[in-house]
């Protein structure tokens, strides 16, 4: 019987070798659905050929840090009423984007994220494409959209022996976004193999940053603005970790797309010289090493928890919490404002409880909930 079960697997899996890929609407997720993305910051892979029939062996990658997209109702979203056309929201480490998804694709109406550590909303216009529906081996796409995004700075500083007053700062971006498909097969992940479709991406964007001054200043040879809005100087904008105040960047991602799986299932990003830089892909909970985070780093008592709430030793306001199941199912996520962490209305049971703190794992333990 078991030699029948081998069998009969390996002809499924040589039928869905030869089978064309085609990913429609169905392929990506829905409001309420979510999808569990390890991190690998230092993979040792590459994304291979392109062409039919690949197999790309990923079982290398370790999942350094975890993160859940969950896909929300925009009502539930505040931020979602300031951009048009939306109807899907995606949650992560990342932010919020806000897409609109019908029968023909899914396109990236805004986002809500950080520029620089510096909360920004931006609406595209007019929206850009993600995934067209359907997409198959050797087709491919084009979308070229702009935002423009002002953020409060309210810099009132004396700096070289000058008074320095910057009241905003605009990002305008432009960008074109070329993606094709160019290569299907199997993907070996540490969790399974997944028959899927390589999408290959390159987002090239410009991006000018201006900045308003409410009184011009004048301190040569340093700084000079005129009073009102003008292009920040390349120097200042390098003060603040960014090239200058015009610049060109071309981001190369490779993404695999596979049926029924709701997301993307791996996506790596190179690093323009050839390299590859980080690589996100399907992941959960039984992924994590305990050899990685340093579970004796968090102390948590009283474990196991018989009331409403536990504390966590040495958390930080701002530190997030992640609270999963035995499945790797996240059933409680919450930003602390200080080291109590709620597991009201959580059934009895074990659950492993992640801390995060800048988006990164910083340690996880098992806890017992007694209710």
């Amino acid at each position: 019987m078991k030699n029948c079960y081998l069998f009969c697997g390996m002809l499924a899996a040589s039928a869905a070798l030869h089978a064309q890929i085609t990913i429609s609407s169905s392929d990506f997720g829905n409001v309420g659905d979510q999808f569990f993305v390890g991190q690998d910051p230092n993979p040792t892979v590459t994304p291979g050929n392109a062409g039919a029939n690949q197999t790309w062996n990923f079982t290398g990658l370790v999942t350094s840090s975890l993160d859940t997209i969950y896909f929300l109702d925009p009502a539930t979203v505040p931020p979602a009423a300031a951009v048009s056309g939306v109807n899907l929201v995606t949650e992560s480490n990342e932010g919020y984007f806000f897409l609109e998804r019908n029968s023909s694709g899914v396109y990236t109406r805004g986002v809500a994220s950080t520029f620089n550590g510096v909360p920004v909303l931006a609406e595209y216009t007019p929206a850009q494409d993600l995934l067209p529906f359907p997409s198959t081996f050797g087709d491919n796409f084009s979308s070229t959209s702009s935002f423009s995004t002002t953020v409060f700075l309210g810099l009132d500083t004396n700096a070289f022996g000058c008074q320095i007053e910057l009241d905003s700062i605009r990002l305008n971006r432009q960008s074109t976004l070329t993606t094709n498909f160019d290569a299907e097969g199997t993907v070996q992940l540490p969790l399974e193999n997944i028959q899927a479709l390589r999408a290959y991406s390159v987002d090239a964007s410009t991006d000018s940053i201006f900045i308003y001054a409410p009184n011009a200043v004048s301190c040569p040879p340093f700084v000079n603005l005129p009073q009102g809005w003008s292009l920040m100087p390349d120097f200042l904008a390098q003060s603040i970790g960014l090239p200058a105040g015009t610049y060109t960047e071309n981001t190369e991602i490779y993404t695999w797309y596979a049926n029924n799986e709701n997301f993307g299932v791996v996506a790596m990003r190179m690093d323009g010289q050839g390299g590859v830089e980080s690589v996100l892909f399907k992941s959960d909970a039984s992924q994590m090493s305990m050899d990685q985070v340093g579970e004796s780093t968090l102390h948590i008592f009283p474990n196991p928890v018989q009331g409403n709430s536990l504390a966590i030793e040495g958390a930080e306001a701002g530190d997030e919490v992640l609270l999963m199941d035995m499945t790797g199912r996240v059933v409680a996520r919450q930003n602390l404002e200080n080291s109590q962490v709620t597991v009201e209305g959580l059934t009895s049971g074990m659950y492993q409880l992640q801390l995060m703190r800048n988006q990164q794992l910083v340690g996880q333990q098992k806890i017992m909930v007694q209710q």
